[in-house]
């Protein structure tokens, strides 16, 4: 079921890449024609990311059908965890870019920040495949398992059998026995006509599932799908952050919109103005601190 799962996440994948891709074109050639600054390289890494997921989904689709032999569990893991990380990466820092700017307005600001969702989106898709094809390597279901080529190739060295058993070498202990008492012949029955017959593969299976019980459907059971419960948790904190922020304390709610309207950076998350650098040198002084005049990069999106 995890397996019959992956194609439709693939697809999902696919065409959030190629969002994504186009967003990015578009406010890295807002940057490039209407500004005097290169676009931001947090765009440009959202530019280069969907494009490494073409080839990996490439991989992780067309290699196991069609060359199986290049395939492996753990190649393909590791293309998994590497989008995992390089989409967490790209949102957050495109996030963070976005955060920092005075003011964001306009259909490029608007492209932005849709791009910083179809990035978490695409996380949250490359999160879920990550977990069931780990789960299934752990488990020891891919090794055991093989492709169509690989299947048939099977088929083919399985030695043929006859009714008495395997055809094979004779056991040197044993002794050939000749019969020597003759048997009738009878004429061919109709199933010995039809044992060739190439519908006698269907007419059988068709039986055979008549005496199948099919598993009975269970509400129960979505629960036990790890990208199910990662979407809900999505669409939790996606349609739930607006309502709390709705519900939030009057007093502190007016407190936070005077700190922003009076200074907009003094709402804006103190870890942004952290210096990591400087902490770990021990400088600790409010000297050593250096106001840095805005770019034109890091003023705003006007447009």
């Amino acid at each position: 079921m995890a397996f019959g799962l992956l194609l439709p996440l693939r697809i999902a994948q696919f065409v959030f890449a190629i969002v994504i891709v186009g967003l990015s074109a578009y406010v890295a050639h807002w940057y490039d024609a209407d500004t005097l600054t290169a676009s931001p390289s947090q765009i440009n890494f959202l530019i280069f990311l969907p494009l490494f997921s073409f080839l990996s989904i490439a991989y992780l689709e067309v290699t196991p059908r069609f060359a199986a032999k290049a395939s492996h569990p753990y190649l393909h893991l590791a293309f998994e965890v590497l989008n995992v990380l390089f989409y967490f990466a790209g949102f957050v820092a495109l996030a963070v870019f976005l955060g920092k700017l005075l003011f964001c307005r306009g259909s490029v600001c608007a492209a932005a920040r849709a791009d910083a969702v179809f990035a978490a989106f695409s996380w949250i898709l490359w999160t879920g495949t990550t977990t069931i094809l780990a789960l299934e390597i752990f488990k020891g279901g891919i090794s055991g398992m093989k492709t169509d080529k690989q299947a048939k190739n099977a088929m083919k060295e399985v030695p043929s059998t006859s009714a008495s058993g395997p055809r094979g070498p004779p056991h040197p202990h044993l002794r050939p026995i000749l019969a020597t008492t003759s048997t009738p012949q009878h004429p061919p029955s109709i199933h010995t006509r039809n044992a060739h017959h190439p519908l006698e593969g269907l007419l059988r299976s068709l039986t055979l599932r008549q005496h199948v019980r099919l598993p009975q459907f269970s509400p129960l059971g979505l629960l036990k799908n790890p990208m199910i419960l990662i979407a809900g948790f999505s669409m939790l904190i996606v349609f739930g952050m607006p309502y709390i922020m709705d519900n939030m304390d009057p007093e502190l709610k007016a407190e936070f919109e005077e700190r922003q309207k009076v200074q907009p950076s003094a709402a804006a998350n103190p870890l942004q103005n952290f210096d990591a650098a400087a902490w770990l040198a021990g400088s600790t002084s409010s000297s050593s601190k250096r106001t840095e005049v805005p770019s034109h990069a890091d003023r705003g999106i006007t447009r």
